[in-house]
C-alpha cells in the first residue's frame, strides 16, 4: 500500500535528495493474467480501468487479448480482492513479483559519494541520479571532444535543461543520422543506464574498432540519454514508478503527460488516454509538453538526413515498427523488418 512519511522524506530530501522515496508498494503484486475468452477480456479491461491498475504487459488495456499475457501490478488493498475475482471469472493468473516494494529494495542504485565522479571510476551497472548523469555528460564531452559534441534540446517544465550528444567526426559532408532517446518513461531507469552504456562503448572503440571507425565518419548519433528528466528526478525523490512527467494539469489537479503519447501521430486516438490521472494521458493537445516540443524541433532540423530513430524502453523484450495506431504496414516494413535483425547483431557486437 502506498503511504507518505513526510517527515522522514523531507529530512531525508535535505540529506540527500536521492535517498528518500515517499511512495511505498509495500505488499503490491505484479499478476500475470492470461484471460480466455472475449468476455474474460473486457472484465478484465474494465477491472483495470475501475481500479486503475498499472498495466507493464500490455501496454494498454485496448491491447489485452484472449489467450494473451497481462503483466499487472495490483495495489495491495486490491490484491486479495483481485484474485477472488479472478477465481470467480476463472481466468487464469500467477504471481510474478510477490511483493514490488522488496524488488524495488534490491536495486543497485548509487550512493552519491560526496567526491567529484571521474570516467574512471563511473560504474555503468548500477543506476545514477540526476545529478550524477549531469556530471557524467561534461566528462564525456571533454574527454572525447575531437568526435562529440553537447547541445541543449531544450528545458523541462521545472526549468531543468535537457541535452543530448551529437557522436560522429567532423565532416565537410552531408551525413546521415541515426536519433536515440532514453528514458521518456520515468520510471524506466534501465533506458536510461542503456543509453549511458551504447556512448560509452562506441566512444570506449571509436579508434580501435574498424567499423565503429567507419560508422562515425559516415553517421552522427544524436543522443538524449534522459528525456524526461523532471519525471525521472521525481522517481528518485518521491514515487519510484512514476511514468510520466511532471507538468500540471486540469488547474494542478494532476500532474503529468505521458510523453510517448504527445506527439502529432494520430494524436490521442489509439492507445491513449484524455483522462489526466491515466498512466498513458495524451497531454491537453499535441505537442504540448516542452520535450515533446525540443524533439520535435530537432527531429525537423535533420529529418532529410535521418537514417533510423531509436527510442529506448524497458519491459517487454521486443523491437516495435511503425505504426502503434494501425495494424496495417508501413510502406516500407519489409526494409525496417531486415534492419532489425541487424540491430539485433550489433547489440550482440557491442556486448561481446
Amino acid at each position: 500500500m502506498k503511504y507518505v512519511s513526510w517527515t522522514i522524506c523531507l529530512l531525508g530530501f535535505l540529506l540527500y535528495e536521492g535517498t528518500c522515496v515517499k511512495v511505498k508498494y509495500d505488499g503490491d503484486q505484479v499478476l500475470k493474467v492470461t484471460p480466455q475468452t472475449p468476455q474474460q477480456v473486457q472484465y478484465l479491461q474494465e477491472l483495470s480501468v475501475q481500479w486503475r491498475l498499472d498495466l507493464w504487459k500490455p501496454d494498454i488495456v485496448q491491447d489485452i487479448c484472449p489467450g494473451g499475457e497481462a503483466h499487472i501490478r495490483v495495489q495491495s488493498v486490491y490484491v486479495q480482492k483481485m484474485k477472488e475475482n479472478l477465481v470467480q471469472q476463472h481466468i487464469p493468473f500467477k504471481i510474478m513479483i510477490e511483493d514490488v516494494q522488496k524488488l524495488i529494495d534490491r536495486s543497485r542504485v548509487s550512493l552519491q559519494s560526496t567526491g567529484p565522479i571521474s570516467l574512471e571510476n563511473y560504474d555503468y551497472t548500477i543506476y545514477h541520479p540526476m545529478n550524477e548523469i549531469y556530471e557524467w555528460m561534461d566528462l564525456i564531452k571533454d574527454k572525447y571532444n575531437d568526435v562529440v559534441t553537447t547541445h541543449l534540446l531544450g528545458h523541462t517544465y521545472e526549468e531543468k535543461p535537457i541535452y543530448y550528444f551529437k557522436m560522429g567526426w567532423p565532416s565537410k559532408e552531408s551525413k546521415k543520422v541515426v536519433f536515440l532517446d532514453c528514458g521518456i518513461h520515468a520510471r524506466e531507469w534501465i533506458a536510461v543506464a542503456y543509453c549511458q552504456w551504447f556512448i560509452k562503448e562506441i566512444l570506449a572503440r571509436q579508434q580501435s574498432d574498424r567499423l565503429i571507425k567507419k560508422l562515425l565518419r559516415q553517421v552522427d548519433f544524436y543522443v538524449i540519454p534522459v528525456l524526461n528528466i523532471d519525471g525521472y528526478v521525481y522517481t528518485w525523490t518521491t514515487e519510484r514508478l512514476w511514468r510520466k512527467n511532471r507538468s500540471p494539469q486540469n488547474n494542478g489537479t494532476c500532474f503529468g503527460v505521458d510523453l510517448n503519447r504527445n506527439f502529432e501521430a494520430r494524436w490521442c486516438t489509439v492507445g491513449a488516454d484524455a483522462d489526466c490521472e491515466s498512466y498513458v494521458f495524451c497531454g491537453p493537445s499535441a505537442a504540448s509538453e516542452l520535450e515533446t516540443k525540443g524533439v520535435v524541433k530537432l527531429f525537423e532540423e535533420v529529418k532529410s538526413n535521418m537514417l533510423m530513430y531509436l527510442s529506448v524502453h524497458n519491459y517487454g523484450k521486443f523491437i516495435l515498427l511503425p505504426y502503434g495506431y494501425t495494424t496495417n504496414q508501413s510502406a516500407n516494413h519489409n526494409e525496417m523488418v531486415s534492419i532489425k535483425s541487424h540491430v539485433y547483431i550489433l547489440t550482440f557486437y557491442t556486448q561481446n
